[in-house]
């Protein structure tokens, strides 16, 4: 089994706080501009704004 760069270099992935906290107010989810709140759509391989 291949082993990935967060275990190679001994490190844990980790959800930043600020981001967790943030993501719970309304006025973070209409932020159509952050990456958080686009939807991916992998078929066409594009992100589609709200």
């Amino acid at each position: 089994m291949k082993e990935g760069y967060l275990d190679s270099t001994g490190q844990t992935c980790f959800i930043k706080p600020t981001n967790y906290d943030q993501k719970k107010h309304k006025k973070f989810q209409k932020q159509i501009g952050r990456i958080e709140n686009i939807a991916y759509d992998p078929e066409e391989d594009c992100f589609t704004c709200t």
